[in-house]
Formats: structure tokens, C-alpha cells, sequence
């Protein structure tokens, strides 16, 4: 008898030390699969999560959804991911173990998410990849792994992002665009993207400065970049018109300058930023890594006249030539003093929604001189109206408006644009 109840006490305890290890490490429960389509509206739909693929969509929106953990054994999804409208959403780090989503993946109006770290082993997106109205979004540095996007890549309506450095594993794209994200500087993080198949539209960045980030690109669609009004340098455009990848239209307008496709190709490729110089010079030997620090900290602070003083230094102890002091103190002077920008002198323009053709959402584009009221009416080719998509006041300055044709039948349409006394029209493909 005493053997007995040893024997069940053991196995008691046993038991509760495998249960207790499956808690610790759900990875070691067998893997488990939805077939169909999943929708989680609350944090406890979340938390009871144990699947590791979900064959259809999987739609995440709910008002009480803090955090993604409950999926952290998630490593595929075959359909669409929506993760939408979760105000108090503060991370996504449960999915960590995501890898591939099969159809599109929608990130949008979480205003509470600052970052996408969970996502850092996303290698592909088979569908369209859009970012939008995150408004706490700091960075997309959790991206890091993405290789590919299938169809569109959209990161717009994020005001507090400053860079897009987290998509240096980026490739290629079916179709990009970046707009209304008022912080961003630069798109240094695109360095490694060669090919975009259909258009790059790259609108309404007020703080965006140049392209030099896209210097590898070799093939696009068709560029628009417009309304950009500190966009000053384009040198980063170079190797694609040099090589002949431009494979359809080219309009830039709107912004601090707008060369054209000629004016490009003979300014020449870019120049190296100081940082890039000093590197360079650690890599050949001329500056030790501790003589480069030296530089960096004032280079980093904008101290000029210290930053001249020593590398003038280097050049007196044999250690740096004239030629490469030169080069260096000149790219830190443009780096540090870059170029007074003046506004663009805004006139009523209209520009054309984008994409077109469309089969769901389309952006509207228009620059007003003075505030002003806008409507937007759509007709159909018999001159019928269709619908109502705009009507309201709107103040001076370039704006984008999203508006939703999903509904509508396949066809061409016509928007008559009002505001105040200037009145234009567009086409509008749906299909």
C-alpha cells in the first residue's frame, strides 16, 4: 500500500513539473493550427491564443488589447494580418516568431505603438505591407529581417518617426510610398533596396531633406515625389536615371527643388558624409580607431573649429594628406551648416490621386494658396453623380486626403475638385 501511494505521489508530482514546463515553454507543446479565420477583440482572446499558423486572416482589434504575448508561438500566417485600431496597444513584441504572412500585413491606428520590435523575424509579406496613422511611432527598426514585399509598401500618417533605418535588409518591393510623416529626415534605412516594381511616390515629408539613401536602387516603375518642401538633394537618384531603370513617368514637383531626370545625371553620384569619410580612413590605415572617436564626438556636436583644429593636426604630424583634410572638413561644413530653406511658394494645385488604378483606397493630393472649402465629387462617365467624397474647410498648405472607393463598380470616373473659386477635374480608374 505504501509502494502504491508512493507510485501515485510521483507520479502527482511529475505531472505537475511537465505542466508546469509546457507554462514556462509553450514551445514544447506540439504544433497547433487554425484552418480558417481568426478574429481577436479583447486582451483575453489574446492570452488564450495557442496556435502557431493561422491558414486564413487574422484580424487583432480590440479596446482593452495591451500586448501581442499571448501569440509568441505564431510563426505564419497564410491569409492577411490586421492588427488596427488599438488605442492602448503599446508593443507587438508576442509576435517574434512570426516569419511570413501570406497575404497583407496592416498595421494602422494603434496610437500607442512606438516601435515594431516584435516583428524581427519577418523575412517576407506576400501582399501589400501598409503602415499608417501609428502616431506614437518612433522607428521600424523591429523590420530588420524583411527581405521582400509581394505588392505595395506604405508608411504614411506617422508624424514622430525620423528615419527608416530598420529596413536595411529590404530588396525589393512591388510598389513604395511614403508620405505625411512630418519628423522624417532622411531614407538612409532603404540603402540596400534595388528594385521597385510599379511606382515610388514619396509626398508630404515637410522635414525630408534628400534621397541619398537610394542609391542602390536600379529598377523603379515610376517615381512622383512631391510636396516635399526641404527636399533639396536628389544625388541619391543618380545610379537608377544614369543606368536607364527609370521604366515609366517621372514627376517631381512640389518640393524645395525639382531638377529634372538631366539635371540628376550630370550633377553625378553623391558625395561621402564625414562619418562615411572617417571610416574610410580607419579602413586604409591613415586614422587609428581612437583618432577617429576624436573626430566623431565633434563631429557629432557640430564643433567645427575643434573638429578643423584636429584634423589640421593630422595633417601637420604627416598623418592625414591636404587632399583628404579638405574633402573632410568640407562634407562636415555641409553637414553641420546645411542650406537656409525658404517655404515653397504655394499656389492652388491639384495633384493626381495615387495609385490609380485603384481597387480600394486612393490619396488625393492639393496644395492651397489660402484656407479655403473643399469639396471632391465623383461622377461616372454619363456625367452622373456618384458620390460625395469631400466637404469640408481645410487651412493653407499641402494637403492628402484618403478616401474609399471600394464599393464602387469597375470603370472611369471623374472628381470634380472645388475650392473656393478654383475648380479642376480628374480621372479616376477603378478596378
Amino acid at each position: 500500500m505504501k509502494t502504491f501511494r508512493f507510485s501515485l505521489a510521483f507520479q502527482s508530482l511529475f505531472s505537475l513539473m511537465i505542466l508546469n514546463l509546457l507554462l514556462v515553454f509553450p514551445a514544447l507543446l506540439p504544433a497547433q493550427v487554425y484552418n480558417g479565420n481568426l478574429s481577436l477583440t479583447s486582451q483575453a482572446a489574446v492570452n488564450a491564443f495557442s496556435y502557431t499558423e493561422v491558414t486564413g486572416y487574422l484580424y487583432i482589434q480590440g479596446n482593452d488589447i495591451t500586448n501581442l504575448d499571448g501569440l509568441i508561438s505564431l510563426d505564419s500566417v497564410g491569409g492577411d494580418l490586421y492588427i488596427t485600431s488599438n488605442n492602448l496597444l503599446t508593443n507587438i513584441d508576442g509576435l517574434s516568431s512570426l516569419n511570413s504572412v501570406g497575404g497583407n500585413l496592416l498595421i494602422s491606428g494603434n496610437n500607442s505603438l512606438t516601435n515594431l520590435a516584435g516583428l524581427y523575424s519577418l523575412t517576407s509579406v506576400g501582399g501589400f505591407l501598409i503602415m499608417e496613422s501609428n502616431i506614437s511611432l518612433l522607428n521600424v527598426a523591429g523590420l530588420s529581417s524583411l527581405t521582400s514585399v509581394g505588392e505595395y509598401f506604405e508608411i504614411s500618417y506617422s508624424n514622430l518617426l525620423v528615419n527608416v533605418d530598420g529596413l536595411s535588409s529590404l530588396t525589393s518591393v512591388g510598389g513604395l510610398a511614403i508620405y505625411s510623416c512630418g519628423s522624417l529626415t532622411n531614407l538612409d534605412g532603404l540603402s540596400s533596396l534595388t528594385s521597385v516594381g510599379a511606382s515610388l511616390g514619396i509626398f508630404s515629408n515637410g522635414s525630408l531633406t534628400n534621397l541619398d539613401g537610394l542609391t542602390s536602387l536600379t529598377s523603379v516603375g515610376g517615381l512622383s515625389i512631391r510636396y516635399n518642401p526641404n527636399l533639396s538633394g536628389f544625388c541619391g537618384l543618380y545610379p537608377l536615371l544614369n543606368g536607364g531603370g527609370l521604366g515609366g513617368s517621372y514627376l517631381v514637383t512640389n518640393n524645395f527643388d525639382n531638377p529634372t531626370q538631366q539635371d540628376i545625371i550630370a550633377g553625378g553620384p553623391c558625395g561621402k558624409n564625414p562619418t562615411e569619410l572617417i571610416n574610410d580612413l580607419v579602413a586604409n590605415g591613415t586614422l587609428n580607431q581612437g583618432q577617429a572617436n576624436a573626430l566623431l564626438a565633434k563631429l557629432n556636436s557640430c564643433r567645427l573649429l575643434p573638429f578643423n583644429n584636429q584634423v589640421n593636426a593630422f595633417v601637420n604630424a604627416g598623418i592625414m594628406t591636404q587632399a583628404e583634410a579638405d574633402d573632410l572638413i568640407l562634407a562636415a561644413d555641409q553637414t553641420c551648416n546645411p542650406p537656409t530653406r525658404t517655404a515653397v511658394s504655394q499656389t492652388f494645385a491639384l495633384g493626381q490621386n495615387y495609385p490609380n488604378p485603384v481597387s480600394g483606397y486612393t490619396v488625393v493630393p492639393f496644395t492651397l494658396p489660402t484656407s479655403s472649402k473643399v469639396s471632391l465629387n465623383l461622377y461616372d462617365a454619363s456625367g452622373r453623380l456618384v458620390r460625395n467624397l469631400l466637404d469640408q474647410d481645410f487651412p493653407a498648405g499641402n494637403h492628402e486626403i484618403k478616401v474609399n472607393l471600394q464599393s464602387l463598380p469597375a470603370g472611369t470616373y471623374f472628381g470634380k475638385f472645388q475650392a473656393g473659386q478654383n475648380v479642376e477635374t480628374m480621372t479616376i480608374s477603378v478596378e
